[in-house]
């Protein structure tokens, strides 16, 4: 049992992580912009979550554009914090990508060891 065990974690779950973060990427998408559920539920202003504080800033008369466009923002916060975090290693990824699509394998490792030597003077 404890060969499934090492092979399930060595193997099969390194190649899964992929999927997984589309799918919690996803997932999390889908729950940040419920509409109908927290409108139904939450029965006090103060409690609403931001796309439906967002709604209720729309009148049936007017519509004050500036607050709508000051509040947008907001939303979009927890989609671009992840990338603020990992941009380092999102970059340094998609050139890895892009130096074995292009160079040859002395080059990338030359290129791969003086981008790592950048990021760590650049994060010191």
């Amino acid at each position: 049992m404890a060969v499934v065990g090492g092979i399930f974690f060595k193997v099969v779950l390194p190649t899964m992580v992929p999927a997984i973060a589309a799918v919690s990427i996803f997932l999390f998408t889908r729950q940040w912009n419920n509409f109908l559920w927290p409108l139904i539920t939450i029965t006090t202003e103060d409690k609403y979550t931001l796309p439906v504080a967002l709604a209720t800033l729309t009148g049936l008369q007017s519509i004050d554009y500036g607050v709508l466009m000051m509040v947008q923002p907001y939303l979009y916060y927890p989609f671009s914090s992840p990338f603020y975090f990992y941009k380092d290693s999102l970059l340094l990824a998609s050139l890895e990508v892009l130096l074995k699509e292009c160079c040859s394998l002395e080059i990338y490792m030359d290129h791969v060891k003086r981008i790592t030597i950048q990021s760590m003077h650049l994060s010191l």
